[in-house]
C-alpha cells in the first residue's frame, strides 16, 4: 500500500474540527465536563468515516477500496476486542465474523455517532464486559 494512499490534510483538519464541534455541542447539551471513552471513540470513528481523509492515489485491490472503513474497524479491534478479551475468552471465528459485519455496515448502511456508540456498547455487553469500568 506504500505510495498508493495519502492523508488529505484538509479533510483531516475538517475531521478534527467536526469532531470537536460535536463534542462541544454534546457537553453543552448534557451538562458534563468530560465524555466517556466509548463516546469519544464513536464520535472519532464517525468523523473519520464521514470525511474519509485517507485517499487512494492509484488503483488498489478491491479489498482496499474502503480504506477508511478498514481503518475504523481496525481501530475498533485494537481498542475494544483486545481489551475486552481480557474479561472473557473470545471465539476468534465469531470475532472475525463480527468485524466483517461491522465493515459491511460502515460500507453500505446508514450510521451516526449514536449508532456507532451503541455498537461499541453492545459488543462490550455481548462479550460480558462492563463498558463503563474498562479503561
Amino acid at each position: 500500500m506504500k505510495n498508493k494512499v495519502e492523508i488529505n490534510e484538509r479533510k483531516l483538519i475538517y475531521m478534527v474540527l467536526s469532531y470537536f464541534a460535536d463534542i462541544v455541542r454534546l457537553k453543552e447539551f448534557h451538562p458534563i465536563v468530560r465524555t466517556n471513552r466509548i463516546k469519544t471513540y464513536a464520535y472519532s470513528f464517525f468523523w473519520l468515516l464521514r470525511t474519509a481523509p485517507v485517499q487512494l492515489l492509484q488503483e488498489v485491490e478491491d479489498n482496499f477500496l474502503f480504506i477508511n472503513e478498514m481503518i475504523v474497524v481496525d481501530a475498533f479491534y485494537t481498542q475494544f476486542v483486545h481489551e475486552y478479551a481480557n474479561t472473557k475468552k473470545l471465539d476468534e471465528e465469531v470475532i472475525h465474523k463480527y468485524l466483517q459485519e461491522l465493515l459491511y455496515y460502515f460500507r453500505y448502511r446508514r450510521y451516526d455517532q449514536q449508532s456507532i456508540e451503541n455498537q461499541i456498547l453492545s459488543f462490550a455487553v455481548g462479550v460480558g464486559a462492563n463498558p463503563y469500568t474498562v479503561v
